[in-house]
């Protein structure tokens, strides 16, 4: 959760990782009704909060210049958006800050970078202004700005892994391992939205786990082998160069390579979170421009 002083505080948002995705229909009004395996790992960006007599909002970080700040205009934005629906819900508690955002994820890659950001808007402000909502009520707001802001503001409140259904705000905490992974993204956004127009009405069967077999690694790779990601064939069109990212991956010791959501960002899993680190310098070196990050992402159960 947060850290800081007072009038001042900081929070790590969480990066999201589809392990598995399946399409398994769709509603009248054209969403899509999904079953997914989603985990999460707290090294994302980072989120800082200061008390201030006026609202501001800036962007710092790696990732900073893709995401340009109009002064004016910053409704888009999913910080901007996180901080004035609770000074909507909450008048009372509301206080004036100045949020900053190192943005270290790329930007429309398949990890939740910006519904992570949002939920830790929510985090960090429910402590400073000592809202007191429950969480149900969080999750419904959450809901309003995008079907991956209660996955991420979940992982806030459990620390698990989910089982995610419907549209994305069916979501059932699920016990899993510790996963070392290594998280590589060759720089290419791909639109979520043209995606699931080039999927069309194609649907899957549900999700063949048993949750049991999540308790290590190799147990939780035999289980993902039952699976796939819908999605990667129509993002493969789009990026052609997601096959190299999978083949360097696996070229570099993935017990399982796979894409992440809608793309472009693919992970591998391994054994270990030092052959993860070992793996992601050798890819780095190999293409210095691409994002490479290793990561361990949260559990109860230890490898």
């Amino acid at each position: 959760m947060a850290s800081g002083v007072a009038g001042r505080a900081t929070v790590v948002t969480p990066i999201k990782i589809n392990l598995a995705l399946h399409v398994v229909g769709e509603r009248n009004d054209g969403y899509h009704l999904l079953d997914s395996l989603v985990c999460f790992s707290f090294e994302g960006d980072v989120l800082h909060y200061e008390a201030a007599g006026t609202n501001s909002f800036s962007i710092i970080g790696p990732e900073a210049g893709v995401l340009s700040v109009d002064t004016n205009n910053q409704t888009h934005n999913l910080v901007v958006r996180a901080r004035d629906i609770l000074i909507r819900n909450f008048p009372s508690k509301s206080k004036s800050c100045r949020l900053s955002l190192e943005k270290n994820l790329p930007v429309a890659s398949g990890i939740g970078g910006g519904s992570g950001d949002a939920a830790g808007v929510f985090a960090l402000l429910k402590q400073q202004w000592q809202i007191e909502a429950s969480d149900e009520k969080l999750l419904e707001l959450g809901l309003t700005l995008g079907a991956d802001v209660p996955m991420c503001l979940s992982a806030f409140l459990n620390r698990k892994s989910l089982r995610v259904s419907g549209i994305g705000e069916k979501l059932q905490p699920v016990d899993c391992c510790k996963i070392p992974m290594v998280l590589v993204n060759h720089g290419q956004s791909i639109s979520t939205a043209e995606i699931f127009k080039l999927l069309g009405n194609r649907k899957s069967t549900a999700l063949d786990i048993d949750v049991a077999n999540l308790s290590n690694p190799a147990s939780l790779v035999n289980e993902l082998k039952k699976t796939h990601n819908d999605l990667y064939e129509c993002a493969r069109s789009l990026a052609p160069e997601l096959d190299d990212v999978l083949g360097i991956l696996d070229g570099n010791g993935a017990l399982l390579s796979r894409m992440s959501g809608s793309g472009a960002t693919c992970f591998g899993i391994y054994e270990n979170i030092k052959r993860a680190k070992e793996a992601a310098r050798k890819i780095k070196s190999q293409k210095p421009d691409w994002f490479v990050k290793a990561i361990e992402t949260v559990g109860k159960i230890k490898p």
